[in-house]
């Protein structure tokens, strides 16, 4: 996040965003990459089962959208979390920082995050394009499109291909400083779809003489790819973007030193403690293993 103090002197009163949230949050503040994977893990549950705790997250991206004052990960860690416990509620923030470039950092987590969330994420995103203008919404959006092969949901990979078949026209009537067409007819070459190809190729002609770089590049990617098998990634986005944060998730057994000196294991369910309702690191189990 760029520093709110930075060039704006009405700005010099503006708190931190870790200075404005619930006491409750903090932990996700942590600089200490150990903290802060439980203190994730902990939030991602608790969104879940505390619809208080999901409004204190939404609330916080939402300020951290808006002031953009947080010098920390927090606010890409909620985005995270948000995504993880699949929180209908935070969908319109999620989109508001997929269509915002102020921090292409949690842009992109919110690209992630509405991805993870499934079919209910995707098609709502659908009905927000249908009825918006927003230049930076729709060539976002597209981007989101593209990838919904990843689900492996026919059915919906077949409502976006049409979707995207429905929108060229609309696209083709606006300006050039408008329209977001290469965009569009990318993430139907990545779903595969080959019924777009004739369209491709009278937009490259007629609009654009056949003087169109990127729709050029996208024509061959349909040509080469005669089955209209989808482009999925692998590993999907949510493994290879921020996977670290639940690498050690399943481990189970945790090496301590119980108070005779004698090294014992101590099972649990996520290979951490609680402090007071905080997820905390058990720390004694990597000095035991140094000592080994």
């Amino acid at each position: 996040m760029q520093n709110p103090l930075e060039g704006d002197d009405d700005a010099l009163d503006q708190p931190w965003l870790k200075d404005m949230v619930d006491e409750q949050l903090l932990p996700l503040f942590h600089e200490d990459e150990r903290k802060l994977r439980r203190a994730v893990r902990h939030f991602i549950r608790a969104a879940q089962d505390d619809s208080e705790v999901e409004e204190k997250l939404i609330e916080l991206l939402e300020t951290a959208l808006e002031e953009g004052n947080d010098d920390t990960s927090a606010s890409l860690m909620t985005t995270i979390i948000l995504g993880e416990a699949r929180s209908i509620a935070a969908i319109p923030i999620l989109v508001r920082c997929l269509a915002s470039e102020a921090d292409e950092t949690l842009q992109d987590a919110a690209h992630v995050a509405l991805l993870r969330m499934g079919p209910v994420a995707v098609r709502r995103i659908v009905e927000l394009m249908e009825d918006s203008d927003d230049r930076l919404l729709l060539r976002s959006g597209y981007g989101l499109l593209g990838q919904v092969g990843v689900l492996g949901d026919l059915d919906l990979t077949d409502e976006v291909r049409q979707f995207l078949r429905d929108r060229v026209e609309v696209e083709r009537k606006k300006s050039a400083e408008e329209t977001v067409i290469e965009e569009l007819f990318r993430a139907s070459a990545l779903l595969g779809d080959l019924e777009q190809l004739d369209r491709l190729k009278a937009v490259l002609e007629d609009d654009f003489r056949g003087r169109n770089a990127g729709l050029q590049d996208i024509r061959e990617m349909l040509e080469q790819n005669p089955e209209g098998v989808p482009f999925i990634a692998t590993p999907p986005p949510w493994e290879s973007r921020h996977g670290w944060l639940f690498e050690d998730e399943r481990e189970e057994a945790r090496v301590t030193r119980n108070r005779s000196g004698d090294i014992s294991i101590s099972l649990f369910s996520d290979g951490m403690e609680e402090d007071g309702g905080i997820v905390e690191e058990d720390s004694t189990a990597d000095d035991a293993q140094e000592e080994r």
